[in-house]
């Protein structure tokens, strides 16, 4: 097997599960209400062996809740509980809204999603905070206008 081989593999598994996870559902299923996600892989010529994640519907993601642990019991960079879901703009434009922490980086552990294509990137606490902040001060001055 070839990383292209488990590629095609990748998206065929998370094909089936998301159709598996749809309704009609049989009665009693146990995927109801289920979000199954086919991750990374490690393979080598005869095997290949995927990491899945299966999350209950509307349990937030280890990352939000990681923010919020890390956000309750220490300030991450001056960041407080209630700047999740908040908008921040980076120098050269682009809007991103901050969606998690991840607890094992040291250097970038805020995930910020970008609001135009949705993907996910990582950045330092003290660059979050002051986007936040420069944003928070326009509006104050804009305000007092």
């Amino acid at each position: 097997m070839d990383r292209n081989d488990c590629k095609i593999i990748r998206g065929q598994l998370q094909e089936v599960l998301d159709r598996a996870t749809q309704p009609p559902w049989t009665t009693n299923s146990p995927l109801k209400g289920l979000t199954i996600k086919v991750g990374n892989a490690r393979y080598d010529d005869s095997q290949v062996t995927f990491k899945v994640q299966i999350q209950k519907a509307g349990a937030e993601s280890p990352e939000v809740e990681a923010y919020r642990m890390a956000t309750q019991y220490a300030s991450i960079g001056g960041l407080k509980a209630d700047d999740l879901g908040k908008e921040f703009s980076d120098m050269q434009g682009r809007r991103f809204t901050i969606v998690g922490y991840r607890q094992n980086a040291r250097t970038r552990p805020i995930l910020g999603r970008d609001v135009v294509s949705g993907k996910e990137y990582v950045f330092r606490a003290a660059d979050v905070t002051r986007m936040l902040r420069r944003i928070e001060n326009l509006a104050e001055v804009e305000a007092s206008d």
